[in-house]
């Protein structure tokens, strides 16, 4: 990217063509910065927006975590809410969200989870039918006792499925990713703070 700073969470696209990321834009005010995803064309350099949030007022929105669907033509998000300034512990909310690769909806992209729920680590089954998510970001969550649980949900925001059953101080699970198969889903498990 140009500059080169300030870019986080690189995710190639299924062609290898191309490379989706969030870029932090500075604002007037320090702790209003906001992220946007982009997307960068390797043989060309060029980049183009595909989701970008509103200006920071008393809240911000960030955006973050881009990963592909599986024919390239949607790229799922966290996205990420707090007061102004934001700090990991006065977060609102967090949703995911889906837009077209092609920057067509960079403006409007479609969230699929109640803000409340506070949905994080998208990504993708094979097929491109299901997206698995989590609940509770890590970032934001370290020493919450919260049930933290896997979801999936198809790509029009119907078919919300529970996935993984834990209860408040149980392990929790975070950051999933399906196999190539599209047969299983790994994760990671932590122990709830009162358990550590």
């Amino acid at each position: 990217g140009a500059p080169c700073h300030y870019l986080a969470g690189p995710a190639w696209s299924p062609d290898g063509k191309q490379i989706a990321f969030q870029r932090t834009l500075t604002a007037a005010a320090p702790g209003n910065e906001i992220d946007q995803i982009e997307v960068m064309d390797l043989t060309t350099g060029a980049t183009h927006v595909v989701a970008m949030p509103p200006v920071a007022g008393s809240e911000m929105a960030q955006f973050i975590n881009p990963r592909w669907s599986p024919d390239g033509t949607q790229i799922v998000f966290t996205v990420m809410r707090y007061p102004t300034p934001p700090t990991d512990e006065n977060i609102l909310s967090s949703s995911i969200a889906v837009v077209k690769a092609d920057g067509s909806e960079a403006d409007t992209p479609r969230l699929l989870t109640d803000p409340v729920m506070f949905g994080s680590y998208p990504d993708w089954s094979p097929d491109g039918q299901r997206i698995v998510f989590s609940t509770y970001p890590l970032g934001s969550f370290q020493e919450t006792t919260k049930a933290t649980n896997l979801y999936t949900i198809a790509p029009d925001g119907t078919g919300l499925a529970q996935v993984t059953h834990f209860g408040e101080n149980d392990t929790r699970a975070t950051q999933p990713t399906w196999t190539p198969d599209g047969k299983q889903i790994i994760m990671m498990c932590l122990r709830s703070a009162e358990r550590r």
